[in-house]
């Protein structure tokens, strides 16, 4: 199973519970990630359902599916 989103929004810190993702960083691609945040997703996989702060290489990659 892939991970699949399920929503977009504009970037808010208050859905994230992870440190980066609080602070306006990625945390789709971590601590290695130097790109601004532009938005905030909820991602599914295996079941679960997460937020994610990203940058618009990881939504452009969320989106392709």
């Amino acid at each position: 199973m892939s991970t699949e989103l399920v929503e977009e929004r504009p970037f808010d810190a208050r859905l994230h519970k992870g440190e980066l993702a609080a602070q306006g960083r990625c945390s789709w691609h971590g601590r290695t990630c130097q790109e601004s945040v532009v938005a905030s997703v909820l991602t599914r996989h295996k079941g679960g359902d997460v937020w994610h702060a990203v940058c618009r290489s990881a939504l452009n990659t969320l989106r392709k599916g």
